[in-house]
């Protein structure tokens, strides 16, 4: 196939118009925040930004940790029936695991267990689990509604959470500015984006109770078919969630909040392609190769033309931030904020490589890959973390720290990249013969 016909392909295919419609909401929520931190950053001194991305990486990993990763079993799931008994697992699965670790936070900072940088906010950081709630519920929304192909109503959610919360940062902030209005805002927004999506939840019945027996054989016989997600996923996940937030709990640990929110700036800026890019074809893709798998269609194409299609798109941006992005971060940030840009250089790469990782993760859950991921998120996240702390202990620099950290998690990016390729490829063949 000619370069011409790949382009014409890529271009005018169910994907891209369904990555586009999610691609929309997310450029707003985006541009909002983008064009926010402008403001925010100038208003909020480093140090309070410090803390806020401390307890959000906190936030974060709970949100993966707390639904068990059942959110994800939705779009696979072969019936309505068994995607909305699967809605009903993991909202019950996230209320109890916040609890329990709402309950071990607490007994965690009583004892005075808490590193040094959490323990001066504490006993705020017990809210992680409330704000990793929401974002986990929401989750489960937005899977319910990707089944459904209600991409322009998940697209205003995602918009609306990113303006409330950053309104109200401004707003607020020209009067306290402080770590606790940036934690409020982000709290209150996720909680009307639940509101919003309350009434996709609320119409998932499925007749029958817990107290009915064979409803309750019902959930059991669910869980049991989508075990693989608990199992597998949910340390996958939960492993690339601590390894994307590591370098802002290391480096409050190692260096103190400020260093911490130099990098969650520099992380908000190259983060902005992914999340614009790569969560939509995530997310659209693995709907559409799941429908794929149940119609005979092939895995490996899909998987292949959307990583081409991002890495023609990132080759630009990514020449722009290693040439200039310190004194683009001065500007649009602040002087202050330099630092920052600084950091974008050394971990470009990474966060380029990450973008391009999207399908290739999208296509593991099809690929009966499960177990292959655990293994690489272990090794992973270890080396990652482990060419972190052997800088931080014997250079002593916030920067070289995140150039050793982002250069062991850009090998490993591309060795997954390739193993899935190859792995898909085998898959569409094996089902061809």
């Amino acid at each position: 196939m000619t370069p011409h016909k790949i382009i014409s392909k890529v271009t005018t295919s169910n994907l891209v118009k369904a990555t586009s419609i999610l691609a929309a909401g997310t450029l707003v929520s985006q541009a909002i925040s983008v064009i926010s931190s402008v403001v925010i950053t100038r208003m909020y001194s480093p140090t309070e930004f410090g803390y806020f991305s401390t307890f959000n990486a906190t936030a974060s990993i709970l949100a993966v940790l707390l639904p068990l990763s059942f959110p994800l079993s939705i779009p696979n799931a072969t019936t309505d029936t068994e995607a909305k008994y699967l809605a009903h697992i993991s909202v019950a699965a996230t209320l109890v695991m916040a609890s329990i670790s709402a309950l071990v936070l607490t007994f965690v900072g009583m004892a005075g267990a808490l590193p040094r940088e959490l323990s001066e906010i504490y006993p705020t950081i017990l809210l992680t689990p409330v704000l990793g709630a929401l974002i986990a519920v929401t989750q489960t929304q937005r899977y319910l509604l990707l089944r459904n192909q209600k991409y322009f109503f998940i697209s205003g959610l995602v918009a609306m959470n990113s303006g409330i919360s950053n309104v109200l940062k401004i707003t607020l902030g020209a009067f306290y500015s402080n770590f606790f209005v940036l934690l409020g805002s982000v709290i209150f927004a996720s909680l009307l984006q639940f509101i919003a999506g309350w009434k996709y939840l609320i119409k998932i019945k499925t007749g029958g109770s817990l107290n009915n027996l064979t409803s309750f054989l019902r959930y059991c016989k669910v869980i049991q078919r989508n075990r693989s997600f608990p199992i597998y996923r949910m340390p996958q996940d939960l492993l690339a969630t601590i390894s994307q937030s590591l370098p802002v709990l290391l480096l409050a640990a190692f260096f103190g909040p400020e260093q911490a929110a130099f990098y969650a700036i520099c992380k908000l800026a190259l983060e902005a392609p992914s999340r614009l890019v790569g969560s939509a074809i995530r997310d659209v893709l693995y709907s559409k190769i799941s429908n794929s798998r149940r119609t005979g269609g092939k895995v490996y194409s899909y998987v292949a033309m959307s990583t081409l299609a991002i890495a023609i798109a990132a080759i630009i941006p990514m020449v722009t931030i290693l040439v200039w992005a310190p004194d683009i971060f001065r500007i649009v940030f602040g002087e202050k904020w330099r630092a920052s840009g600084e950091m974008a250089q050394v971990a470009s790469l990474m966060f380029v490589l990450g973008i391009l990782n999207k399908p290739s993760i999208a296509a593991i859950p099809i690929l009966n890959m499960n177990k292959t991921l655990l293994f690489y998120e272990v090794f992973s996240s270890s080396g990652r973390a482990l060419a972190f702390m052997l800088s931080a202990l014997y250079l002593q620099t916030p920067l070289s720290s995140v150039a050793a950290y982002s250069a062991v998690g850009a090998l490993f990016y591309m060795v997954l990249i390739t193993k899935v390729l190859v792995e898909a490829k085998k898959y569409d063949y094996a089902k061809a013969g």
